[in-house]
């Protein structure tokens, strides 16, 4: 390789796009408190919602007058940004000489309580926000407040803002959509606003050749929304998305497969329609479907391999929670994607930065590369673009 090629080879840059609300997680650790204080704010979360693990709103006065003062004073940490930019970040600060970077179309709200603090999150994650324009005046972003229990489980309660009313197709401009190379869609983007904005995206970006990542919807469409024109879009981009991501539990309720069924049957039934899709269009895809301390699968129309979880100590557990587990798993694996890596090695270093997120109390691992270099220093040293960059 001549000193130009090197050159032109470590300068390679790829950005990625995609499209969000902005929100920020203000994660509370309920033991590491004073007994009074955690009973206090314990009782507090009892008022909203009776079951773990739901995720609740809050109007407008209970988020300002009851929720933000009752965290006063109290040791939290702060996730700026939501799924896609959890994933995303990951991705970006894992990937050496910073030549990874995302385009995001959102808006945060000028004077919003933690707006500078998701600004500057973005900042140093290599998260760009577009479009480049003032907010719109009355926008509020999004707040969650995630409350975790000694045993780790988790309650979610969120003051979903209004950020959604302002997200229209007419953000999704030529000028976007040619900037970034490849793009990364969370299938709740159809759901959480105007679904003409996510299908303009999806579909520019099918008609530019882009290389596409789809996640699948954590909440998927009711029965009642199977007919539904943002249930019809969604589908069209779920048959034809190049990869997709999500877990066992997403793959059942999307293709409404019975609950007890593992996750060797929701993967078949994946790749079944892999099969009938490539025979009629010719264009072979790949998942990432994964179970928790029970590993992922790799799917293909021709393949079903598994690779095996990370174990975890108790010790582990203790310390942290699955908060933000899955978007370090879709980070890691993006990262090994856009670095050229064979699907088995990828999805294996996507396990490894899933137990990582275990260990940490936040919804991101602090300076992955960082933690990376202890684990896997070979790894994070061949962590570049593959030459010619990925997407393009």
């Amino acid at each position: 390789m001549s000193i130009d090629q090197k050159e032109s080879v470590e300068k390679e840059e790829l950005v990625v796009g995609t499209i969000d609300l902005v929100l920020a997680d203000i994660i509370i650790d309920l033991a590491a408190l004073e007994p009074e204080k955690a009973a206090e704010l314990q009782a507090l979360v009892g008022r909203f919602t009776h079951k773990r693990g739901d995720k609740v709103r809050v109007e407008k006065d209970i988020f300002e007058e009851v929720l933000v003062p009752a965290i006063d004073n109290v040791p939290v940490s702060i996730t700026p940004g939501g799924s896609s930019a959890n994933a995303l970040s990951t991705a970006n600060l894992l990937m050496a000489n910073n030549n990874l970077s995302t385009h995001y179309l959102g808006f945060i709200s000028p004077g919003g309580l933690y707006s500078s603090m998701i600004a500057r999150g973005f900042r140093e994650a290599r998260i760009e926000l577009f479009p480049k324009m003032p907010a719109p005046a009355g926008i509020e972003t999004a707040v969650s407040f995630v409350f975790v229990y000694p045993d780790r489980q988790r309650n979610i309660i969120t003051y979903p803002g209004n950020a959604d009313q302002f997200m229209t197709p007419e953000m999704v401009t030529e000028a976007f959509m040619d900037g970034c190379d490849t793009f990364f869609m969370q299938g709740s983007a159809w759901k959480k606003f105007d679904h003409r904005v996510a299908d303009k995206m999806y579909h520019m970006a099918v008609e530019r050749g882009k290389d596409i990542t789809l996640a699948l919807p954590t909440n998927a469409f009711s029965p009642e929304e199977k007919d539904t024109r943002a249930r019809v879009l969604f589908d069209e981009a779920l048959h034809t998305a190049r990869f997709v991501v999500g877990n066992e539990d997403e793959v059942r309720r999307m293709f409404k497969l019975n609950a007890t069924l593992g996750i060797g049957q929701a993967a078949k039934e994946l790749q079944r329609q892999f099969r009938e899709q490539r025979d009629a269009t010719g264009i072979e895809r790949e998942a990432m479907i994964t179970s928790g301390s029970r590993g992922a699968m790799i799917i293909t129309a021709d393949r079903l391999e598994h690779v095996k979880a990370v174990k975890l100590s108790s010790e582990d557990l203790k310390k942290g929670s699955t908060l933000g587990a899955g978007d370090a798993t879709i980070g890691f694996r993006l990262a090994a994607h856009f670095a050229g890596m064979e699907s088995r090695a990828a999805t294996e270093f996507a396990m490894k930065g899933g137990a990582e997120c275990c260990k940490v109390l936040g919804a991101r691992i602090p300076n992955p590369r960082e933690r990376l270099k202890t684990l896997l220093p070979s790894a994070a040293e061949g962590l570049t673009l593959a030459a010619g960059g990925r997407g393009r």
